[in-house]
């Protein structure tokens, strides 16, 4: 059991962490970061009861926000006390790419959503499967999906139109993962469809499928 661990804040009054409290530390740092909003949905619970406990963890020096500049988000990372409270040895992360920020936080909803819908699912994240002994080798996934009956799929969370040369490269690399059963290019416009079928035409093993984020699902009930 992880319950009962402490963690200091800048007054050196301890706060108790729960199992949950571990589970989200582990869980932010393979991402990097994560919003109230995510950390909310991963707890399925609401958002006031997930920004209550980050204040107090927030206040612990287990997580602290990032300032981003530009953008006005301020997502939450994992301190160097909180990976060393849960015995994570990814580095947390210190700074955000500006121009994958968009990318980077949809994954994250995407992940959750992946795993939420498969009961029994684990997942690895990119960070993650960097972190692993040995050299990197071509291309990894946004995720890797670890489905209950053992099989897995990596996911790309396409966003943005790749050549077809780049996308073709990067396939080719799946296709020569025997680890991988599977390829999922994920979409949320149609627009990206087109040039992913044509360049995984020769590949059976991958398949396109269209999500809708969070944030277009709210917009799209508020409006109907």
């Amino acid at each position: 059991m992880v319950m009962g661990r402490k963690g200091n804040n800048q007054e050196g009054q301890k706060v108790k962490t729960t199992e949950r409290d571990v589970c989200l530390l582990e869980r932010v740092n393979a991402f990097g970061f994560m919003s109230v909003e995510q950390i909310a949905d991963f707890w399925q619970v609401e958002f006031s009861t997930a920004a209550r406990r980050v204040r107090k963890l927030i206040e612990a020096g287990l997580l602290t926000r990032l300032d981003l500049g530009t953008l006005a988000a301020r997502p939450l990372v994992v301190t160097r006390a909180g990976c060393a409270l849960v015995g994570d040895t990814i580095p947390p992360m210190r700074g955000i790419r500006i121009g994958t920020y968009r990318h980077d936080t949809m994954v994250v909803d995407l992940a959750l959503a992946m795993e939420r819908r498969r009961f029994g699912a684990t997942f690895e994240t990119e960070r993650q499967l960097k972190s692993q002994p040995g050299p990197v080798a071509g291309h990894l996934p946004d995720v890797i999906l670890h489905m209950p009956d053992g099989r897995r799929v990596a996911a790309e969370l396409e966003l943005t139109q790749k050549s077809q040369q780049r996308l073709s490269d990067i396939m080719a690399i799946h296709a020569g993962n025997l680890a991988l059963d599977a390829v999922w290019y994920v979409i949320v416009d149609e627009a990206m469809r087109p040039v992913l079928a044509r360049v995984s035409a020769d590949y059976p093993h991958i398949r396109i499928v269209k999500w809708t984020p969070p944030a277009r699902r709210a917009a799209a009930q508020a409006t109907s």
